[in-house]
């Protein structure tokens, strides 16, 4: 019977755990090939003048993935102590007041403030997985496979830079994107399935046969 009540307190950390691989691994998928191409989705759709935006692109798209893949621990840590969860967000507050008006007062641009933006994300991230470990419910292998997905889109984001700053190897520095890029999604699957928090092929096949029966109920 204890066990039954120790499983069943984990299970909230564990359905946060899953959330948070999911999530970061979509994430990962869908902004490291976007930092891959931004350079030529720009350049088709706004012309040539913006192609150096790909960097603050960069940027931005990585502060998606630390913002997205650290919601759930965000949700979690506002259930288990509201107070907490608020000195964080006012943390988070505070860093981009100061840093902004450190480094964007006199002279700004969009890069400058998508990584002052990215910057107050990886703080906030890390004081939630912190705080939660703390409280004990930080599930094993959670903060590796965040921690991963985080390097890995701010490695492409870098990669992004020695695009714009050393244009003659461009090509060849794309090309090292997109292996690393692939190789950092092989990783993440495989931590995936170690842990469990890939969903089997009879519960993938289950919910698909479940997609036409739903859409016949909302209409």
């Amino acid at each position: 019977m204890a066990n039954q009540n120790a499983a069943d307190a984990k299970t909230p950390d564990t359905v946060m755990a899953m959330c948070t691989y999911v999530t970061t691994l979509l994430c990962l998928l869908a902004a490291g090939g976007a930092i891959i191409v931004a350079p030529w989705i720009l350049l088709i759709i706004y012309g040539r003048a913006y192609t150096p935006a790909s960097t603050a692109t960069a940027f931005a798209l990585a502060t998606a993935l630390v913002h997205m893949g650290s919601w759930a621990a965000a949700q979690r840590l506002s259930v288990l102590s509201i107070r907490l969860s608020g000195v964080i967000n006012t943390i988070w507050a505070a860093f981009v007041a100061v840093t902004a008006t450190l480094f964007l007062f006199h002279s700004s641009n969009a890069t400058k403030g998508a990584a002052v933006y990215l910057a107050a994300h990886l703080l906030s991230a890390v004081l939630l997985l912190g705080a939660l470990k703390r409280r004990g419910n930080l599930p094993r292998g959670m903060a590796l496979a965040f921690g991963w997905g985080v390097l890995s889109v701010i490695v492409l984001a870098l990669i992004s830079i020695g695009r714009d700053v050393f244009t003659s190897v461009s090509l060849p520095l794309t090309a090292g994107a997109v292996c690393f890029w692939i190789v950092a999604l092989a990783i993440m699957i495989q931590m995936g399935k170690r842990r469990k928090w890939l969903p089997s092929t009879q519960m993938a096949n289950h919910l698909l046969s479940r997609l036409p029966s739903l859409s016949k109920i909302r209409s």
